[in-house]
């Protein structure tokens, strides 16, 4: 967007992701065709890349002769989450901990840190107002792929309880804005108000790359993760949830809090995937002791 003929959020010479992901490219190239002269050339983008970007923390934004920006925006998570990545795997985690605790949302990444003096979370107004917005706090849910894929490539089987909480606020708006998808945009601030375009195509497309992103790194540990979440249940399989849901109700009673992620999300999702006649007695059970006491095992 522009205003009297200038860009609004200016992002000029080297940019974060466009050379991170010409660095994934070449590797690509490189391995398809094994090729020397390539491979050298992506060893030197790599090298040019840290010296470029990295200020010790996390990555500059974008480099404009001696003019680093150091806003803290969601672009450098590409540079983590690609197949190829410039970055150590030190690297990569100080980025990945750094957009943690200054973007992640219930809803996504900000599209800039609250503690920026532009910080701007609310797309509200006319349209010049919220296109000085857009780009400046405004929680980007698309981002969620690119933020799980990063989140599991260092976490992996540790960090899928985490992705799959992350979830659930995708899950609640699905019931808001537009029944049955997701927006393009929310407000950078709570209650992460949708807004923008009620059906958006790349939200809802990363959506569902994390899932089976889940899907990819659960299926190599049947026993940490319930991957039959994401299968069609059969009656065995509903046994299974059974047996699954008692251990953590009984876990709960030592430490009602664990229900939160482990009981109650467990239970939603399956209620969602179980077709009624898989669903036996003592399953049911389960489903309305949950239901009864939801408000006590939130607490």
């Amino acid at each position: 967007a522009t205003e009297d003929g200038k860009p609004i959020t200016p992002r000029t010479g080297y940019v974060v992701e466009i050379n991170a992901l010409w660095y994934n490219a070449l590797c690509f190239a490189s391995a398809l065709s094994a090729n020397s002269k390539m491979e050298a050339q992506a060893q030197k983008t790599a090298e040019s890349f840290v010296n470029t970007f990295w200020n010790g923390l996390y990555l500059y934004d974008y480099v404009d002769g001696d003019y680093k920006d150091v806003e803290v925006r969601p672009n450098m998570i590409l540079a983590v989450s690609m197949p190829y990545s410039p970055l150590s795997r030190q690297q990569q985690k100080s980025v990945l901990d750094v957009c943690t605790r200054e973007l992640l949302t219930t809803k996504g990444l900000r599209s800039l840190s609250p503690k920026s003096g532009s910080y701007r979370p609310n797309y509200v107004g006319g349209m010049l107002e919220r296109n000085r917005n857009y780009h400046n706090g405004p929680v980007w849910p698309w981002f969620t792929g690119a933020y799980a894929e990063s989140y599991l490539k260092i976490h992996k089987q540790g960090g899928v309880s985490f992705i799959e909480r992350l979830l659930i606020g995708m899950e609640a708006e699905m019931k808001k804005l537009c029944v049955g998808t997701l927006s393009e945009l929310h407000d950078g601030n709570p209650p992460f108000k949708g807004h923008g375009a009620m059906s958006y195509a790349p939200t809802v497309g990363e959506i569902l790359r994390t899932l089976t992103l889940l899907k990819n790194v659960t299926e190599n540990d049947a026993d940490t993760y319930p991957e039959k979440l994401f299968q069609n249940f059969s009656s065995v399989m509903a046994e299974a949830v059974c047996n699954k849901l008692k251990i953590n109700l009984k876990i709960a009673d030592d430490n009602l809090r664990l229900v939160k992620y482990n009981g109650i999300n467990f239970v939603d999702k399956a209620r969602s995937f179980l077709d009624a006649e898989d669903i036996d007695e003592a399953t049911l059970d389960i489903f309305n002791f949950v239901d009864k006491n939801k408000k006590l095992l939130l607490q």
